[in-house]
């Protein structure tokens, strides 16, 4: 389904889209810190978007991560990273709608759930993503202590399935999941799949 996408959408594709996004995460962390706009603004919000009118937040969310200059700095240098990576070893037009995949769950989840907010989800479908195709990539902790990826990634997993738990399977808590979850396992669940598969059956014979 997603190679027959692939194959006629190709007018969807959108060029160094980690770049982009990059630039757009700058932009709006000082957009913020200058309080031109509001983060309760940006947020996706179902309620301001579906009764208010107000269709920016389709959009804005998603570009929009943090105030805190560090994990800003962090996040951009991670995510162009990863980002490229998977853009260079997918092809611009899997990226891309590996994006809209990210953006439209999120859109679905707040229709759904108009009275929850949500925030940027694609960073951190990006950088589990990147984890799953690369596990044994490492990085300099704090530019620090050097550990692979797929351990952050559990860590994160660990998290995000903490917050269902402590919220007792709140809506809200399991929308968040989700929109993390459908994107990543439709386009790379496959591959994933077959990789353990491989290892699991190398590790028996």
């Amino acid at each position: 389904m997603i190679k027959l996408i692939e194959k006629h959408c190709r007018w969807l594709q959108i060029q160094n889209l980690p770049l982009i996004l990059s630039v757009g995460y700058i932009l709006f962390f000082l957009l913020v810190i200058s309080n031109t706009v509001t983060k309760d603004s940006i947020d996706l919000y179902g309620k301001a978007v579906w009764e208010n009118g107000e269709y920016w937040r389709l959009f804005s969310f998603v570009l929009f991560i943090s105030v805190d200059p560090l994990f800003i700095f962090f996040t951009v240098l991670l995510q162009w990273t990863f980002g490229t990576a998977l853009e260079q070893t997918y092809g611009s037009i899997r990226f891309t709608l590996f994006f809209f995949t990210a953006l439209l769950s999120a859109i679905a989840a707040s229709y759904i759930l108009p009275n929850a907010r949500f925030e940027d989800s694609f960073s951190i479908c990006v950088f589990l993503s990147f984890a799953l195709i690369f596990p044994e990539y490492t990085i300099l902790l704090f530019f620090i202590i050097p550990i692979k990826i797929k351990w952050l990634a559990l860590l994160t997993w660990i998290i995000i399935f903490f917050q269902i738990i402590q919220t007792k399977g709140s809506s809200e808590s399991i929308a968040d999941a989700l929109v993390i979850i459908i994107p990543i396992a439709l386009f790379f669940g496959k591959e994933v799949y077959y990789k353990i598969k491989y290892k699991t059956r190398k590790t028996i014979v």
